[in-house]
């Protein structure tokens, strides 16, 4: 990082300190305000649904069954007025799919009651089998592998006939390390059954590491005129500052806290 973007960084460090509180979603070089915007609350949702099945994962990993079950093929998520709903499903014949295993989180990410092992599996729902599919068509739909293994986070549905929007997210079991590089988002048909679109948010694997005493983490990005919604799940997942160069339009930006700044237009070097 040159001395010009560390002073920058460390000015918005502290102006983000005193006024926490204000909009951070400012226009900036050819992106509005309601655009990041949107990407700050995609961000965060990706995160909340992610930390659910991270913790439901964990509790059910205390039950020896849970961690020997073959037949288990991945999980799904609800929204609940009661928090997020972690279901484990899998089976032998597609055709009934059904949830073996269950946990309740809160939105904060909190375990809420105990994990249950269904004595008699539940067959999926139109909607959930639905999304479990969405889920399955999107971690196949991976170009470049960035870690042996991948999350997946589904984004529940506005209405029935619109589309499933799958993120894959590159896995790690290594302590302050995060993978930026390797997610993807694909967008599938309301069955689940075809790709309608897919995008990979790096052209290379990137792992960032976080030691104890970092300030703030800098990338550069090629691909958006803007930060992605990855950038703001780095910021979630790290709870450190994050700082995005974005090339083509030259435009320094920071993340904390799930919110968005942009900071300034660095010059051209002369």
């Amino acid at each position: 990082m040159s001395l010009r973007i560390l002073f920058v960084v460390i000015i918005f460090i502290g102006a983000f300190a005193q006024s926490s509180a204000q909009s951070v979603a400012n226009d900036s070089p050819g992106v509005p305000a309601a655009v990041i915007r949107g990407i700050e609350q995609t961000g965060r949702q990706i995160f909340v649904l992610d930390a659910a099945a991270r913790v439901a994962t964990d509790a059910l990993g205390e039950i020896r069954a849970f961690k020997k079950d073959r037949r288990l093929k991945g999980w799904i998520t609800e929204e609940t007025p009661e928090g997020i709903l972690v279901n484990f499903v899998g089976g032998k014949r597609a055709a009934q799919v059904s949830v073996f295993y269950r946990a309740l989180v809160s939105i904060d990410g909190q375990l809420k009651g105990m994990p249950e092992a269904l004595k008699v599996p539940t067959i999926l729902t139109s909607e959930q089998l639905a999304q479990f599919r969405a889920r399955q068509l999107g971690l196949s739909n991976i170009d470049v592998h960035c870690s042996k293994s991948y999350n997946s986070v589904v984004l529940p549905r506005n209405s029935l006939d619109s589309n499933w929007i799958v993120y894959a997210l590159p896995a790690t079991k290594k302590a302050g390390v995060f993978p930026v590089g390797g997610s993807y988002r694909i967008e599938t048909d309301p069955a689940g059954a075809s790709v309608l679109s897919r995008r990979g948010f790096t052209k290379s694997c990137i792992d960032m590491t976080v030691r104890p005493d970092a300030v703030a983490l800098t990338l550069s990005h090629l691909l958006d005129p803007n930060p992605t919604e990855i950038h703001v799940l780095l910021n979630l997942l790290s709870s450190t500052n994050v700082f995005i160069i974005t090339v083509d339009n030259r435009a320094l930006w920071g993340i904390s806290k799930g919110r968005i700044h942009f900071v300034k237009t660095l010059e051209e070097k002369g």
